[in-house]
């Protein structure tokens, strides 16, 4: 029996590559709240202990749409509020 190499897979045609990015169900669910309105890292922490390494995947993902989770409150005790924005903000005067 052969040892099976990466160049051994077959790729599936019919996804486009340039698909968006698949996001875990904890991503998901962290999202799905974000969409809804701005979150705390304890609330974002109770989905998922690494929540920092989900909101880097949705940065990824939401970034072709022009947007992006930032820091909206640096709250006492720790606690930090996130929301989504727009990559980059227009100040009109």
């Amino acid at each position: 029996m052969q040892q099976m190499t990466f160049k051994d897979i077959l790729v599936n045609s019919s996804v486009d590559t340039n698909d968006e990015i698949r996001i875990s169900k904890q991503t998901h669910k962290i999202l799905e709240l974000l969409q809804i309105c701005d979150q705390s890292n304890t609330a974002m922490g109770q989905i998922a202990l690494q929540y920092n390494a989900r909101i880097y995947e949705i940065r990824r993902y939401l970034e072709p749409h022009n947007k992006t989770i930032k820091l909206v409150v640096k709250g006492p005790d720790g606690i930090n509020w996130y929301g989504i924005r727009p990559i980059r903000e227009d100040h009109h005067n």
